[in-house]
Formats: C-alpha cells, structure tokens, sequence
C-alpha cells in the first residue's frame, strides 16, 4: 500500500482547484484519499483465493470514482468532502463486488435479491424464495429465470 499521502492536509481550496483542473491539487486531492480507499478496499473483499488481487482491483475502483467524483462534490469543508468521496467510493466497490457475485444478474434482480438476503439474515434459500414469492419495495416480483 502507497502511503505517500497518508499525512497529508488538504484543504477547501485545494479541493477546488482540483475541481478546476489544477493538475498539482488533483495529485494531492486524489492522493489525500488513497490509504482511505485502500482500507475500504481491504475490508470490503472477500477472504479467500485471489484475496490481494481483488483488494487491488478494489482500490482501482474506487481511485476511479473519486477521479469521478470530484467535479460534483458541492460541499464547502474538508470533511464535507471526506464523507462524500467516502459514501461514493464505498458504493463503487460495493457495486463492483456485486457485479463481480452476480455474474450475469441484472441490477434490479441483484438489488431485490440483497434486500431479501439482508431481511433473512444471510440465508440465501429463502431470500432466493422470497424473491419469486414476493416483490421487494420499489421492485417487481422475481421469476424463477431471475
């Protein structure tokens, strides 16, 4: 893990210089969040077989969507734009590692199949049944081709 940034202060002006296209506070911006990004990414990957080079992907992911991110971060404080770039970054891996699991899903199956999955406490059986059996909020009822 690079840590070149780990200490580094930044502030609101260096936030919006980099919105501005500063080359300089993109580098530094961007640099500030990437030990964050790798501790999301270190605890967000599975344990087991190709452990590290799914966290790496991770982080890759989520430089990504900071990169993304940063011209439509609206906040006026440092820690406005912490929380933001966290939320956003946490999401993108979350995405990226769903897409990863469910292969082949569609995200509106994906996303009615995590919300059963959550409500029966991890026992995908029933989440899978609950599925076919019953519409999640917002979301249409599953076919078993789903």
């Amino acid at each position: 893990m690079d840590n070149t940034f780990a200490d580094v202060e930044i502030t609101a002006d260096d936030i919006r210089a980099a919105q501005q296209g500063a080359k300089w506070a993109q580098e530094l911006v961007l640099g500030a969040l990437r030990s964050r990004i790798a501790q999301q990414a270190f605890a967000a990957a599975p344990r087991a077989g190709e452990f590290w080079n799914i966290v790496d992907e991770l982080k890759h992911v989520g430089m990504i969507a900071a990169w993304e991110a940063l011209e439509r971060f609206a906040g006026s404080t440092v820690d406005d734009f912490f929380g933001f770039m966290y939320r956003t970054t946490q999401t993108a891996i979350a995405e990226h590692l769903n897409a990863l699991r469910f292969a082949g899903a569609d995200r509106k199956a994906t996303e009615a199949f995590c919300y059963w999955l959550r409500e029966c406490d991890g026992d995908a059986d029933l989440a899978e049944k609950l599925c076919q059996r019953t519409a999640a909020p917002g979301h249409t009822r599953l076919g078993r081709d789903r």
